[in-house]
């Protein structure tokens, strides 16, 4: 009797058993079909991987086990990383960061939020890190945010992209003394009137069009290693740019540039043909120490100077010079007058 009921509790702890495995098994068939990545870490390393995990990261659900999440990550991103680790670890929170971007060899660039959260376990501690795909939200985010800060005429950047820039600019408090270039152009409102507001239209788009060639030589010949230049439309035939780390006699090489270049660019339609000239008031200034209404608002006397002068040049700012009259000043963010 003893011996049937040994065979018998051998048995059934071979089929619970069995029912483990299987219970395992389909455990680790549901978890590979979430469309999250999940890592089990210890702070040593990866003890288990899902399959959606295997993807983000390119390498296999087998291959994980012993690595260390950090070892996937870039250097820049491993310190934020290890920060929320150890606060997991050690004070059992909840860390979320919401955006990280991974780049697998031979694939595009993702943006993945992860969060990071302390799970019981008997022995060593552990942590469950989820990985989720944001990158579609992302890129809309970034549509969106691209939309808002672009002129849609124009495709300059919008004046509140400028402003905003500016402040990246002053937070880095590593960029030398700025070069401020407001300009306009002249005459524009014969233009509309002799030509048509369409055409008028085009005339925007050509002269950025001309000025955006000049800054991206700036950027991606002359000076590659700097923040970039920024044009934005300010209003109406009115732009600014910013050339950040740059000294005096090569802001008024790029003024004199763009002067040049516009003046000698031909607008065509089925109808005519003609260019226009531009003037353009230019200012130094430090951004971490002065303040940007500031700036332009001397650039704005220089280009009133340059108006006054005869147009089509252009004028080093001055603190003695006029400013503009009321209705014809940028730096006030008033309409100003067609001329």
């Amino acid at each position: 009797m003893d011996f049937i009921e040994d065979i018998e509790s051998l048995a059934q702890a071979k089929s619970i058993q069995e029912i483990l495995i299987d219970t395992h098994e389909r455990i680790g068939m549901i978890l590979d079909q979430l469309p999250i990545g999940l890592l089990i870490q210890q702070k040593q390393g990866i003890l288990f991987a899902n399959q959606t995990a295997s993807d983000f990261l390119g390498c296999s659900q087998e291959a994980l086990i012993g690595q260390h999440f950090l070892d996937h990550l870039d250097p820049v991103l491993q310190k934020t990383v290890s920060e929320a680790l150890s606060q997991a670890f050690d004070n059992e929170d909840i860390c979320k960061i919401e955006k990280i971007a991974l780049t697998m060899p031979g694939q595009l660039r993702k943006i993945y939020s992860v969060v990071i959260a302390k799970m019981p376990w008997e022995g060593t501690p552990v942590v469950q890190i989820l990985i989720h795909d944001i990158t579609k939200q992302a890129t809309r985010r970034r549509q969106i945010e691209n939309i808002i800060a672009t002129d849609s005429l124009t495709g300059a950047q919008s004046r509140r992209s400028f402003i905003n820039y500016v402040e990246e600019l002053r937070e880095r408090g590593d960029i030398g003394d700025c070069g401020i270039i407001l300009w306009d152009i002249d005459f524009f409102k014969n233009v509309n009137d002799t030509y048509g507001r369409q055409l008028g239209d085009t005339t925007l788009r050509s002269v950025v069009w001309v000025c955006e060639h000049i800054l991206a030589y700036r950027a991606l010949v002359d000076q590659p290693d700097l923040p970039h230049p920024m044009l934005a439309r300010f209003g109406g035939e009115e732009f600014v740019i910013i050339l950040p780390d740059i000294d005096i006699d090569e802001t008024l090489h790029y003024a004199e540039a763009i002067r040049r270049d516009i003046s000698n660019h031909v607008i065509k339609s089925e109808d005519a043909e003609f260019s226009v000239t531009v003037s353009l008031g230019v200012v130094m200034g430090d951004i971490a120490m002065d303040d940007i209404d500031m700036l332009i608002n001397l650039a704005d006397k220089a280009l009133y100077a340059a108006k006054e002068n005869g147009r089509d040049q252009v004028v080093h700012a001055e603190a003695s010079m006029s400013l503009p009259p009321e209705g014809r000043r940028v730096s006030r963010m008033t309409k100003r007058q067609l001329h």
